[in-house]
């Protein structure tokens, strides 16, 4: 007779080495996105266009209008130029598919 097995602890790393906790580590983070632009810039503009057609939520400063964003992302990333896409605390400055894609850990059309 088959001794009965003690239930795995649903936290653990069992034979998938992709999940922990119920963590899937083969998928994307959700990441906090920060967006500084300015209202005339065509490259801030790209880059809110490109968040918006792959559905990738984010929060924007105008550093124009916003003094304290400004200070903020200049003394993140040592740059006045915009845009900057603070992704975690990972910034890029200009828009940059490749980096984007890759921070935010998948491939978009």
């Amino acid at each position: 007779m088959a001794r009965p097995t003690k239930a795995q602890d649903p936290g653990s790393v069992g034979k998938n080495p992709s999940t922990r906790k119920g963590i899937s580590l083969n998928r994307p983070t959700r990441k906090r996105i920060n967006l500084y632009t300015t209202p005339t810039c065509p490259y801030s503009q790209m880059a809110k266009s490109w968040l918006d057609q792959n559905k990738v939520a984010y929060k924007e400063f105008d550093v124009i209008s916003d003094p304290a964003a400004r200070k903020r992302i200049i003394a993140k990333s040592g740059r006045q130029s915009v845009p900057q896409i603070e992704i975690g605390n990972v910034v890029i400055v200009g828009f940059d598919k490749e980096s984007l894609e890759k921070k935010l850990g998948k491939k978009f059309e």
